[in-house]
């Protein structure tokens, strides 16, 4: 590494990069999934001599900024290191990080490498962070004026890593927002920022941020201050390329805002989906739709969904039932979404008096087997790929001067209803208790939709064994 030579100090980064990521190959057939041969016990007799050189490349050399192999080592010797080591040189780290992060502002050429940077600052938050919380609030101070001088320059090569970052740090940080971010949100609503189609999926991130994190403080019970947020929804509403990311939006609105602050608006923004799901005919934003309109109805209830969608054409709830959400249903592979779409639709048979009547009785059949489809089919895990794997498909896909999402800024999955630790619980002993309320009448609804369907009956009579419920 500390070769004058451009070619040799490269294949070295590059060699320590790939050593990290050999894996046993004893199994041929898991070695996707094997072990790293090596991690934090070959590295942390090395990781400060490593790291200083590694460096001393991008501080010294003329090419330095541009070389993403060292970048990508750098990056690579920062995630196999132990958080509490990570915690004890993060100050000269982010220095280091700070002063290459000036130099690229300069000179932005190599997507690769700013990608590498920011995963690798992101390594360092996150592990940093994951010790001590409280080092979030460090980390921005030390970074927002130089992220406030690239996003006053306009510099798209790096504005959508800067939000990323922003966003981690927001999530990460306890206590809530400071008074420096809650400067920025008002910013942020500002149509020129979203011109750029490359911030779109790192300003939304950090929109849902800041409604998750300050509510409170950015729209509270005020709806007037919710109308530029809603002018952004309608806005990327128009554009294939963001109008599943449109709805993400509308998600952070109505899982984290008061009902009252947002209700008077619902009928349009359902009005405007219903149009956009009919040019569009996209399975992906249908189901986007589906998740979006699960949170609504698992938090709110059914009622004041179906007034609204009905408000708009009178029968159009059952038809959104039918045609859009148990038609898409399947296709929600995640488990904390497929959890939601279980509590919304259960809310929805014991809640909707109009699907409960002799008109809505084969809707409510279509509604119920669809939940049992849920319960049925193994969800994908919300982590089923690490980031190394993550890494590789993006690297695969190639990176984008616009928009790469950053692995190692994620910090988990979002769970709209942490509160139902087991959806199959919550879906038999909901039914349960409605059915005791008014005996009879959901075990002639239930065997109205299992009639000819031994295999769900089945499945159902074994999940209220299973969890004590009794249909009465």
């Amino acid at each position: 590494l500390q070769a004058k030579s451009f070619v040799v100090h490269t294949y070295a980064a590059a060699a320590i990069e790939r050593i990290f990521m050999i894996r046993d190959q004893s199994d041929p057939m898991q070695i996707s999934r094997a072990p790293f041969i090596y991690g934090t016990t070959e590295l942390n007799p090395i990781l400060e001599t490593a790291v200083v050189n590694l460096f001393a490349i991008v501080e010294q050399h003329e090419l330095g900024v541009t070389n993403e192999y060292v970048a990508k080592a750098i990056m690579r010797v920062l995630s196999k290191a132990e958080p509490q080591t990570i915690v004890m040189a993060a100050p000269t780290i982010l220095k280091k990080v700070h002063a290459v992060l000036q130099a690229v502002c300069d000179n932005p050429v190599n997507p690769r490498f700013i990608h590498y940077l920011f995963e690798s600052l992101a390594v360092l938050i996150r592990s940093s962070c994951k010790t001590k919380p409280e080092l979030a609030q460090d980390f921005e101070s030390s970074l927002m004026p130089a992220f406030q001088t690239v996003l006053e320059k306009e510099i798209s090569e790096l504005t959508p890593y800067v939000f990323q970052i922003l966003a981690m740090l927001l999530e990460l940080r306890p206590g809530g927002a400071s008074e420096s971010y809650l400067n920025l949100f008002q910013p942020l609503l500002h149509p020129v920022i979203w011109s750029n189609r490359g911030n779109v999926p790192a300003l939304v991130r950090l929109v849902e941020a800041f409604l998750h994190r300050a509510a409170a403080e950015t729209i509270g019970n005020d709806s007037r201050k919710l109308e530029g947020l809603l002018g952004v929804f309608k806005e990327l509403l128009r554009f294939k390329s963001s109008a599943e990311l449109s709805i993400r939006l509308l998600i952070g609105i109505v899982e984290f805002l008061p009902p009252d602050v947002y209700s008077g608006y619902l009928s349009t923004i359902l009005q405007l989906i219903f149009q956009r799901l009919q040019s569009l005919r996209s399975k992906s934003f249908a189901q986007v739709f589906t998740f979006f309109i699960s949170v609504l109805i698992g938090k709110h209830g059914c009622k004041p969904v179906e007034d609204a969608i009905n408000s708009i054409s009178q029968g159009l709830f059952f038809q959104i039932l039918e045609q859009v959400i148990v038609a898409n249903i399947s296709g929600i592979k995640r488990t904390t979404d497929r959890k939601a779409c279980v509590v919304a639709l259960t809310r929805v048979i014991t809640e909707s008096q109009a699907l409960q009547s002799e008109a809505g009785a084969q809707t409510w059949a279509n509604v119920f087997v669809a939940i049992l489809n849920v319960i049925a089919v193994k969800a994908v895990s919300d982590d089923a790929e690490s980031p190394e794997e993550k890494l590789e498909m993006l690297e695969e896909g190639g990176y984008s001067s616009s928009y790469s999402k950053l692995v190692y800024a994620q910090t988990g999955v979002r769970d709209s209803f942490k509160e139902v630790a087991n959806p199959t619980e919550f879906f038999v002993t909901t039914l349960a208790k409605a059915s005791a309320a008014t005996p009879g009448h959901y075990q002639r609804l239930i065997e109205h939709a299992l009639q000819g369907k031994p295999n769900y009956a089945a499945a159902f009579k074994s999940y209220c064994a299973e969890h004590r419920a009794n249909i009465a």
